[in-house]
């Protein structure tokens, strides 16, 4: 399956998360501890985390950014 996709089935997950998380932060009024609860992340910051790792920024300048905050 890796060589089909030039891809780890992890990456493709990661993807997915970060895709996920994005529609919540931009569709929804959750705060991102619900959002953190929602994703199965234990805490918000090991969420931030990881979305600030895969996405290369910060759930809350993200969410700034889209509302033009």
């Amino acid at each position: 399956m890796q060589k089909e996709f030039q891809t780890t089935l992890k990456a493709m997950i990661d993807c997915f998360v970060v895709s996920e998380v994005k529609a919540l932060l931009t569709t929804s009024n959750l705060s991102i501890k619900e959002i953190a609860s929602e994703m199965n992340f234990e805490d918000p910051s090991y969420l931030n985390r990881f979305f600030n790792r895969h996405a290369g920024i910060s759930l809350t300048r993200f969410r700034a950014e889209i509302h033009g905050r």
